[in-house]
């Protein structure tokens, strides 16, 4: 798939387009292509994460690259690339980063639940970008989290409604939709955000840095 040319700026100032359709239309494409080895990683990567599971400390890192991993290979496959199953473990790779992602989410969203509810909600879907920014800008916890912040609150409701909708499906396809819901993640990510060359050659004009 080409890439439009990304101008983070001007996605902060003015904020983008969001397009609720061709996110399923490319999801689905992402999807249909891939099935097989995404629906292989989510059973082996779900075992890797219960096994870690007994030593819950270790889900701080299993958990968050578990759907790095996802990210990592869609990243492969819409870039023309031949994807193979072992990418998947590259999920794993940025530990650090990943902990810290998920640790001040976790953080954060909790404190936002306890101050009336509403910026927890906010925070949640606002931190959405976090671990794709890790996995795939190679940016720090902190300047993913602020990125993240700064380019979904430009359309917060849509992303509120998409995460709605994507837990109904959820709901009424437990499991098996998880693969789709990924790849339309994912398709929400590369239309915003762009190739991870465009974000990290402009990454330090958005002025993120260690911002929430």
């Amino acid at each position: 798939m080409e890439q439009s040319s990304h101008n983070y700026d001007d996605i902060i100032e003015h904020g983008y387009e969001f397009k609720f359709e061709h996110y399923f239309t490319r999801g689905w494409e992402l999807f249909t292509q891939n099935a097989g080895n995404l629906y292989a990683w989510m059973f082996v990567g779900l075992l890797i994460v219960m096994v870690s599971a007994i030593i819950p400390p270790l889900l701080l890192w299993t958990v968050p690259a578990f759907s790095a991993a996802f990210y990592l290979y869609l990243n492969k496959a819409a870039n023309g690339e031949k994807p193979v199953f072992n990418d998947f473990f590259q999920g794993f790779q940025p530990a650090g980063q990943l902990v810290l992602v998920t640790l001040f989410t976790a953080v954060l969203v909790m404190i936002g639940f306890m101050l009336f509810f509403l910026p927890g909600i906010y925070l949640a879907v606002a931190f959405g970008f976090g671990i794709p920014l890790v996995a795939l800008g190679g940016l720090s916890a902190t300047d993913a989290l602020g990125v993240s912040r700064k380019v979904i609150t430009k359309q917060w409701w849509m992303f509120l409604v998409m995460g709605i909708v994507m837990g109904l499906i959820a709901q009424f396809i437990p499991l098996l939709s998880l693969p789709f819901i990924v790849c339309v993640n994912y398709a929400m990510f590369e239309d915003i955000m762009g190739s991870p060359a465009e974000l990290e050659s402009q990454i330090d004009e958005m002025g993120a840095e260690g911002e929430f």
